[in-house]
């Protein structure tokens, strides 16, 4: 004959059971309300572009749908749509960017981040991408100008200062070990 203290332990744990399938029924609910917002997402943004095809605004909505759905062939088709329409739209070129960095094509993404930064210069969300791929990259020069822009903006932000100073000491030891090498450079060929 089981003891109480077994009985409460079933008990407990059916009651564990019951509890984490009505959670995973609650997700499935919820997962499945974002899909329909999706989908009606993507055919508002649709049929809009019916009405007016030359619509760039439009363009970008429908990339950044599919964007969010991680549908990146489609949101890349739709941005390019919107870039052959208007290129002077700041926000067209911020989305190119992070669709290319999703893509994995951060070269090319950078020279979005930069054209949406030409045509928008206050815009210091497109200027923390571009100092992310600068960095990744290794372009602590172009980081470093970059971090200039951006504190310009928001001078008591001490993490862009660290950054810079971070940046500052890898710049100044990269141009001692380039003299050093030119000095030995000089010195092997005397």
């Amino acid at each position: 004959m089981a003891s109480s203290g077994d009985k409460d332990a079933l008990l407990l744990q059916h009651y564990k059971e019951v509890l984490i399938q009505a959670y995973n029924q609650k997700m499935s609910d919820k997962l499945e309300e974002v899909r329909k917002l999706e989908d009606v997402s993507e055919l508002s943004s649709l049929r809009s572009l019916m009405l007016d095809p030359k619509n760039p605004i439009m363009w970008n909505a429908l990339a950044l749908v599919f964007l969010t759905l991680e549908r990146l062939e489609e949101a890349e088709d739709a941005i390019k749509e919107s870039l052959d329409i208007d290129t002077s739209n700041p926000w067209t070129w911020r989305l190119w960017g992070d669709i290319l960095i999703r893509i994995g094509r951060l070269r090319e993404a950078e020279l979005a981040l930069r054209m949406s930064h030409e045509l928008h210069p206050d815009n210091s969300d497109t200027l923390y991408e571009l100092l992310l791929l600068q960095l990744a990259r290794g372009a602590i020069n172009q980081a470093m100008d970059t971090l200039t822009l951006l504190m310009v903006n928001s001078p008591n932000n001490q993490t862009l200062w660290d950054c810079y100073t971070k940046c500052f000491s890898e710049s100044k030891q990269e141009r001692l070990l380039d003299s050093c090498l030119a000095k030995k450079g000089t010195e092997t060929q005397t």
